[in-house]
């Protein structure tokens, strides 16, 4: 029983640096990418993008959102039990719905962009766009549905190896395109970004197909007998999907309620359409993708725990479960309080680095304190799908999203972007709470005060400190923005692990994350 359990950590542990790196990967060359796209097709552009998106969003969420989910827990439930026959009917059958829900996304899609670019949107260069994203949607559901199998797997590479895919087919085909359609304006930036969307789902798609056909041989079939009736396969199916596609379609239909609220807001404030376009697109498209960057970590270890949190109430370890709660949270508060830090000190620095603009890095300040909460939040949800929590993670992003609507339309066209990032504070505290406050309750785990918050925040506060004499020591200031990042960001990270370290009771290095 003790190798199989060090097994299973090793291959916790392999899975979650795969999944970090190729996230690493993905994010850096989206980033980077995103700058490209940013100097071709300017500010206004960006900001139309994001509202196109934001679309994008709301519609894939019915294609895909909680079937991702369902064959994660079904098939990591189905493994725990040994029958590779139910492994592979659970999965038909969510394939089966996915494609469905997929298929009405896209005709939905099509039928509606009309309406959706002018009166929605109300900017008639976004209809094409709307159309194109359309044809991405049945590919989507197919790859949720396989990501989900290989994840529940403990296979991350081939998914991984798909999205490396996927994101290599999408930057070659926009390249491709914006050299021929941006001359002809943002309507046309808009319409490329979307086809190089659409031609990289299906590469995507076609990988994971592929990778599946070579994967389904090797699952073990140790309960060969063992089948379930179909009613109640498709019954679970809805009771595990059901809600979590709910929650994003309710949570992202309202986020685009949102979207397309704020510039408006915002032309309220500066008295310009054109301006509010640029401000959203500073704050969705360059700073929010700054802000989430250092999280890849933490996302890994939220897709991992799905599996695992599945299982070990599959076969009744109520004190795994635990165990996995308490060292997930600390990890999730010890990484993200250096990243807040670096991101407090050298916003300034990030964003003339990243984005060759100084208008990025005050937006950076505002939201670095944010960040833990962020982090938090992500992990303690993905917790929460584990554990068959779906209604009430609706329940609170349904309450987060109205606050946030009626916070924008009462604060915004008085406050401009103050108000709106006034906002976010408000609706950060407010869902990590939330969400925290249930998963305690549900495992029955309490607080861990000293190791969860306050040794992080201490030496948080030693580490910045340090950080901000070093700003201000002689001759810092004339060193080129990349070093003084390069060395202020070292400088606190390594200042806040010998804080942390030495704060320990025990010390012995190997349990700071034990």
């Amino acid at each position: 029983m003790d190798v199989f359990c060090l097994r299973r950590k090793h291959l916790f542990i392999k899975n979650t640096a795969i999944l970090t790196v190729t996230s690493l990967l993905l994010r850096a060359a989206g980033m980077y990418f995103s700058i490209y796209i940013t100097g071709i097709i300017g500010a206004e552009g960006v900001g139309l993008y994001q509202m196109i998106f934001s679309v994008y969003l709301l519609m894939s969420g019915f294609a895909s959102s909680g079937i991702v989910v369902a064959v994660t827990r079904m098939t990591a439930d189905e493994m725990a039990l040994g029958s590779r026959r139910s492994v592979t009917g659970a999965l038909r059958k969510c394939l089966s719905v996915s494609i469905v829900m997929g298929l009405i996304s896209a005709a939905a899609t099509a039928g509606l962009a009309g309406l959706i670019g002018g009166r929605w949107i109300s900017d008639a260069r976004a209809i094409s766009a709307v159309r194109v994203m359309a044809l991405s949607f049945p590919f989507m559901s197919i790859s949720c549905c396989l990501r989900g199998y290989f994840t529940a797997r403990r296979r991350v590479g081939v998914p991984s190896a798909g999205q490396m895919t996927e994101q290599a087919v999408r930057i070659a085909v926009c390249l491709v395109l914006l050299i021929r359609m941006a001359p002809m304006g943002v309507e046309y930036s808009c319409l490329a970004i979307m086809i190089a969307d659409a031609v990289s789902e299906g590469a995507g798609c076609l990988f994971l197909v592929l990778g599946y056909l070579l994967d389904r041989r090797k699952c073990p079939d140790t309960n060969p007998l063992r089948t379930a009736p179909p009613y109640r396969e498709y019954r679970r199916i809805w009771d595990i999907a059901g809600p979590v596609t709910a929650s994003h379609y309710l949570t992202t239909l309202l986020r685009t309620i949102e979207s397309i609220l704020v510039p408006g807001c915002l032309a309220r404030f500066v008295l310009s359409r054109t301006r509010a376009l640029e401000l959203f697109g500073l704050l969705r498209g360059m700073a929010m993708p700054l802000i989430f960057f250092p999280s890849t970590f933490l996302t890994a270890l939220t897709s991992l725990l799905v599996p695992e949190l599945s299982e070990a109430q599959a076969t009744g370890n109520i004190l795994r479960t635990r165990e996995v709660v308490r060292r997930s949270m600390r990890i999730t508060f010890m990484l993200s309080m250096p990243a807040a830090g670096v991101f407090l000190l050298f916003s300034h620095q990030l964003g003339t680095l990243v984005y060759s603009r100084s208008d990025v890095g005050p937006l950076l300040r505002t939201l670095a304190p944010l960040m833990p909460l962020m982090y938090s939040e992500s992990v303690v949800a993905g917790i929460l799908r584990g554990l068959g929590e779906q209604k009430k993670a609706l329940q609170y992003n349904l309450i987060d999203s109205v606050a946030r609507i009626l916070l924008i339309v009462a604060m915004v066209p008085y406050f401009g972007m103050t108000g709106f990032l006034l906002m976010m504070v408000f609706s950060n505290l407010l869902t990590a709470l939330l969400k925290l406050r249930r998963l305690l309750r549900v495992t029955q785990v309490g607080f861990c005060w000293n190791s969860w918050l306050f040794r992080p925040v201490a030496s948080l506060c030693v580490a910045c400190l340090a950080g901000l004499l070093l700003t201000r020591a002689p001759g810092f200031a004339r060193l080129p923005p990349l070093w003084q990042l390069i060395i202020g960001g070292l400088s606190v990270t390594v200042i806040y692990c010998a804080a942390l370290y030495f704060g320990e009771e025990q010390r012995d290095p190997r349990r700071i994350f034990d």
